[in-house]
């Protein structure tokens, strides 16, 4: 007899649960799923922690370059031009990166660049082209994110990165600056700025100054100010100005050491009858005496710039002749010595349009007097003389000036112009316009008064 053993129902029923619940199991779909997912989620957390890293080194960043950018724009010594005093370094640029390392952010180290330019355009309300900027940027490193696909958009040497940039800008530290000013060196009680009438002139947008005193009668000459040591009379719109200021420093007598040295052996007066003159910029033309050219002239420098210097003499143009230079060249006329009985050093010219160079050693400067030649340097023009269309300086420091014509900007010129005299007369006629709106395309730096300074502000 056969024995068939048969699974008892109890039996049969476990052998079923267990085949169903090993069908339901889904434990072992939890390891492929996560590797599924961990690319997304380090991308992610890449993209949290770096883009993090950034927006921090972006605010430190701007903190370094506000600082910086003030201390460019208070510093404000630039230098291309000749007129900024070298005790002054460093200059602007060099102070703005100074003070960008002090946080952290150092030109040409760890990916990092600093600039600073002191021509960018000032933001509304402000105009002109006279702010000062400091823009920072730094390449920052680049790796969890890259899993993403994310590349930067710069490389280094270590690989890929995203740059990060700040930048600010901050207004001049403009103080008030003189297109007049009279050195007065007889003092306090000397009669600086003398004017009758002047009704035709227009100093809008810079001040006169004097070390003496000032008085206008009839009329003032529209200045923005009048600051003088001694007393002064209504030479401003409004008799704006300041009186008992202290002694205003000759900004430019240092200049004279820019002067080239004497070639002459002998001195002579030279009349020419040469209508065109080419001066190399690297070689000045030297006179060896006065020189009158009989014909008028016109200037080329084709450099760029040039100098003129005449020595022991003064150049003289008749009247009706014109004394010009050529569209696009620069000229600087320098009047130096030796000094003998007799001699005058002036620049004798009816009617003058010539611009400064606008960087070098005579950066600004239109005319120079040597400041150790004092006689011999006055210069008096009656009726409507002279017409001095100059961009530029016109340094007389020694020099008693009466004039009583018209006084522009330079037809190939920016429009920018002072005068520094020992004394000023103007008798009614003076058509003298000046708003040194573009002294920094012009190279020069105005005198400046101590006694008005606007504050350097952040602007952007």
């Amino acid at each position: 007899m056969d024995v068939v053993c048969k699974p008892s129902h109890r039996v049969r029923r476990g052998l079923l649960s267990r085949l169903r619940g090993f069908g339901a199991e889904r434990r072992g779909s939890v390891s492929p799923m996560l590797t599924l997912m961990i690319i997304p989620l380090v991308g992610m957390l890449g993209m949290a922690t770096e883009a993090s890293s950034w927006f921090f080194a972006q605010r430190s960043m701007q903190a370094a370059a506000d600082a910086a950018v003030m201390a460019a724009a208070t510093n404000g010594c630039d230098a291309t031009q000749a007129s900024c005093v070298t005790a002054m370094t460093p200059y602007y640029d060099v102070e703005a990166r100074s003070v960008a390392s002090r946080f952290g952010y150092v030109n040409g180290t760890a990916d990092t660049t600093v600039s600073a330019i002191n021509t960018a355009a000032c933001p509304a309300p402000l105009t002109g082209s006279n702010c000062y900027r400091v823009t920072i940027t730094r390449k920052m490193p680049i790796n969890l994110t890259r899993i993403v696909g994310f590349q930067g958009d710069a490389a280094t040497e270590a690989g890929r990165a995203q740059t990060v940039t700040a930048s600010a800008i901050a207004s001049p530290k403009l103080k008030g600056t003189y297109c007049l000013l009279a050195l007065a060196s007889g003092g306090a009680g000397v009669e600086g700025i003398r004017c009758n009438g002047c009704n035709a002139a227009n100093l809008a947008g810079c001040r006169v100054g004097t070390n003496g005193t000032a008085r206008c009668n009839g009329g003032n000459l529209n200045a923005d100010g009048s600051d003088a040591v001694g007393n002064r009379s209504d030479c401003a719109a409004g008799g704006a100005g300041t009186t008992g200021v202290a002694p205003i420093v000759d900004p430019y007598k240092s200049l004279a050491a820019n002067i080239p040295a004497d070639p002459c052996k002998t001195y002579s007066n030279t009349t020419t009858a040469v209508t065109t003159l080419t001066i190399d910029g690297a070689t000045p033309k030297t006179y060896c005496g006065g020189v009158t050219f009989s014909n008028g002239v016109t200037i080329s420098t084709p450099t760029g710039s040039g100098v003129m210097v005449v020595r022991k003499g003064s150049l003289v143009v008749p009247a009706g002749k014109t004394l010009k230079t050529a569209a696009g060249s620069h000229l600087t006329i320098i009047f130096a010595g030796p000094h003998g009985n007799g001699d005058t050093h002036i620049l004798n010219v009816d009617t003058a349009d010539f611009a400064a160079p606008t960087s070098g050693d005579w950066s600004g400067v239109a005319v120079y007097q040597e400041p150790t030649l004092t006689s011999g340097v006055d210069w008096s023009a009656s009726g409507n003389r002279p017409t001095w269309n100059i961009t530029g300086l016109v340094y007389m420091p020694n020099a008693a000036l009466q004039i009583g014509g018209i006084v522009n900007k330079a037809s190939n010129g920016h429009n920018c112009f002072a005068l520094v005299v020992d004394t000023f007369r103007s008798n009614g006629t003076t058509t003298f316009f000046e708003t040194q709106t573009e002294c920094p395309q012009a190279g020069l730096k105005p005198p400046t008064a101590d006694v008005y300074v606007t504050r350097t502000a952040l602007v952007q």
